[in-house]
């Protein structure tokens, strides 16, 4: 009921509640003045609710997809400007986000981005590649539900950020598998750790084939040819961390995140 007052005008909720006041009883009033002070009060937090929303998925979404270089010092009213907001919403982002670990705070006061060491990366691939292996032990059927060969064959082997949000869909998907959910959940909160590197991963050659073989693999229903496939993704990657890292010191080039 409050829901749908809150998607009415404001004249239409108004005529509505005098409707009902005027068909009802005592209690039926009493009922109703308590609904019309609800109604009023989600009215004036729903445009901050919306605004928090708004700049945490924001800030998620520029500090997953690497705007921000490892080890940047958030500083709460310039976010707060790129986004047009005041600081309260980009606050409550923050400390949403150190709760997730894609932030830090410092000891002293604060908050930074990470800085991935190699011994970083190498954790986040063999543990990526760990929570993959129980995730297919455990899985409830042989097959994705979703077919992605299309897709996977669909991508440009140029365009690094349609194969990094197709790693991540795929490995995804074989995680959602799992008659354990939290598979799933470590394997996405992973991806998120791993999104700006694999934006940097384009001298590991035929990374697209890479993905196509891990599909296929998962195709067959076999789950040593699986094992195999996934093996042979993550010890490229695990050769290459050195590179990787230096590589990764700065911010992506500037994009929309807002």
């Amino acid at each position: 009921m409050i829901l749908l007052l809150l998607k009415s005008t404001a004249s239409d909720a108004s005529a509505t509640i005098t409707l009902i006041r005027s068909r009802a009883g005592y209690g039926q009033r009493l009922r109703v003045r308590q609904l019309t002070t609800k109604i009023e009060v989600a009215r004036k937090m729903a445009p901050e609710a919306l605004t928090s929303e708004r700049v945490y998925a924001g800030l998620r979404r520029a500090i997953v997809g690497g705007y921000y270089a490892p080890g940047t010092t958030l500083v709460a009213q310039a976010i707060a400007e790129e986004f047009g907001t005041s600081i309260a919403p980009v606050r409550d982002a923050i400390h949403r986000l150190v709760g997730e670990g894609l932030i830090e705070a410092h000891h002293g006061g604060g908050f930074q981005l990470p800085v991935l060491t190699e011994q970083d990366l190498r954790d986040l691939y063999v543990w990526h590649g760990q929570v993959l292996r129980l995730a297919i032990k455990h899985r409830s059927s042989p097959s994705i539900s979703i077919d992605m060969s299309s897709t996977l064959g669909a991508l440009d082997p140029n365009d690094t950020r349609a194969i990094t949000d197709a790693t991540t869909e795929l490995f995804g998907r074989l995680a959602a598998g799992s008659r354990n959910r939290l598979h799933a959940t470590a394997i996405a909160t992973v991806a998120d750790k791993l999104y700006a590197t694999r934006l940097r991963e384009s001298s590991i050659k035929d990374r697209v084939g890479e993905l196509q073989a891990v599909w296929i693999a998962t195709v067959s229903g076999r789950e040593s040819t699986i094992r195999d496939a996934i093996w042979a993704y993550h010890r490229r990657r695990l050769r290459r961390v050195p590179a990787l890292i230096k590589s990764g010191g700065g911010a992506m080039a500037a994009q929309e995140f807002d």
